[in-house]
Order: structure tokens, then sequence, then C-alpha cells
């Protein structure tokens, strides 16, 4: 009987499939029908997109790969991938523009503002026993903003990154790559990825480095956040203290 694979052999396999991927987009004799295949099959992926961010970062990407990744890429499964790609990609549509001096106008729900923490703000922060520890802790927010600067760092989340929380992505020299937050910088680097998951990689394993100047926290315009939810939000946030 064949066991199942550990996650380890997945994460194996995923990188191998898309670094076969990557070989066609740096060969110069691959036609540019089966780079844009490449470019699709790998901006679906997590580790393909992450491999696309990196390249897109060396500046090897062409004008017309960049189009296609664009209209792909912010699918992807992976919310990091996401995030960091409007670094280098520009997405359908654009976003709208949200105005804080509006938002601040409104009067909040606070029984609303908490179902929206609960069911949009949870998978990365914690308030008391709510949420996890992916992103900063909450549970006293109210005490460091008021309403104005919550609303500025929920709306601009890159404006204002809180130490340690900055996004890196990091390529070895195999070609493959990881992305999150840095942990430990030594002998052994230690990544932290939005799920919680962590990537030990050794020093002398790393090619490059990248620190991303953009949050991996999404806009409220990608959670589908509309102005009452962030009036609603923000006013339940200020009561924590």
């Amino acid at each position: 009987m064949q066991l199942p694979a550990t996650q380890s052999e997945i994460n194996a396999e995923a990188q191998k499939k898309m670094l076969a991927q990557k070989l066609i987009l740096e060969n110069n004799t691959s036609s540019m029908k089966d780079k844009i295949a490449a470019v699709k099959m790998m901006a679906k992926d997590k580790v393909g997109g992450e491999m696309l961010i990196g390249m897109a970062v060396d500046k090897k990407l062409s004008k017309e790969l960049v189009t296609e990744i664009s209209q792909v890429i912010f699918n992807n499964p992976d919310q990091t991938v996401r995030v960091l790609a409007s670094d280098y990609f520009k997405k359908p549509g654009g976003t709208a523009t949200l105005s804080i001096p509006k938002i601040a106008k409104l009067q909040g729900d606070l029984k609303a503002g908490r179902l929206v923490f609960q069911s949009k703000c949870t998978p990365c922060h914690r308030v008391g026993d709510m949420g996890t520890n992916i992103g900063p802790e909450l549970t006293q927010i109210g005490r460091k903003f008021e309403k104005n600067g919550l609303l500025d760092a929920i709306i601009n989340p890159s404006a204002g990154m809180a130490f340690g929380y900055e996004s890196w992505l990091i390529t070895k020299k195999d070609g493959s790559m990881a992305s999150g937050f840095l942990q430990e910088d030594g002998e052994t680097v230690v990544l932290k990825g939005m799920a919680g998951e962590k990537y030990n990689v050794k020093a002398s394993d790393i090619a490059s480095r990248k620190q991303f100047a953009t949050s991996i926290m999404p806009e409220p315009t990608a959670l589908g956040l509309s102005e009452k939810d962030l009036a609603n939000l923000t006013d339940y946030l200020l009561t924590l203290k």
C-alpha cells in the first residue's frame, strides 16, 4: 500500500513542477505561446506565483508576459502572493478609493463591527481568545489609535507596517522560493507564512532575498468591505482597551 505524501513531499513536488515552467520562461528558444501557457499555470499556483514575483523583482519578465500574468495572479489561492503581486502587476479594473473623512463621520454599529472582525480579520489577528497570532495583536488597539489613524492603518496597510511584519521573498540557489515574515536571521533563516507555517532555510542555500514595501494585509476593497463595514469595524476596535 502506498502511503500518502507528507506536506514536505507535496511542497517539493510543487517546487519541481513550477521550476519546470520557470525553465520554459528562461529558455530563449521557447515560443511566446509556450511562455504564456507557463506563466498562466504559474500564476494560479502559490509556488509559481512566488517565482513570478521573484522574476518581476529581477526584471526578467517581458511586458507581454506581465500583462498575461496580471489577468490571472490576483486569483492566486495564496493571499501573500495576491497582495505582493500588486507591486509588480496591474490588477484588472483597479480598486475603488475610500474616503477616511467620510467614513469617520459614519455612526458605527459595535455588534456589526465585531462580526466584521470575526469574518474578515481573525485569520490573521487576535483579540483576547478570538483569532490567530499571524499579524499584530489587537486586544488593546483602542489605546494606540484615534479614529482617523485607525482607519488609515486599515485602508492603507502598507503605509505604516508594524516592525517585524515586513514581507520577505527568499530565492534559494536551487531556484525554489519562500515568502513570509522574517522571524530569525542567522545561519538558518526562518520565515513565517500567512497560514502560520514556518520555513527554515539555511543561509548558505540563499541566492537572494527581497524585502517588500507592501504589507501582506489586504486592502479593504480586496476583502469586499464597504464604507459602512469599515465604520462598524473601526468603532468596534476603538472599544478594545
